[in-house]
């Protein structure tokens, strides 16, 4: 059975690597990716809940100071 990982913020910097190293090295996984724009604490949840992951690589982020301070609630 794939060991099912999702990967938020896959398509970083270091998602992009991490992802390419997981392909690499773990033969038979499945990686899910989280759709652009998931927010929401409700939405998360069912999300994580019906693909019924293995593991968890949380790397997504708000990449610019001055963008993370005006949008708080989205960073």
């Amino acid at each position: 059975m794939a060991l099912r990982i999702l990967l938020t913020g896959g398509q970083g910097f270091v998602g992009q690597h991490l992802n390419a190293r997981l392909q690499d090295c773990i033969s038979g996984h499945a990686l899910l990716e989280d759709p652009m724009g998931l927010r929401g604490r409700v939405a998360v949840e069912r999300f994580v809940k019906d693909k019924k992951n293995d593991a968890c690589l949380h790397l997504a982020a708000v990449s610019s100071i001055v963008r993370a301070k005006a949008e708080n609630a989205e960073a």
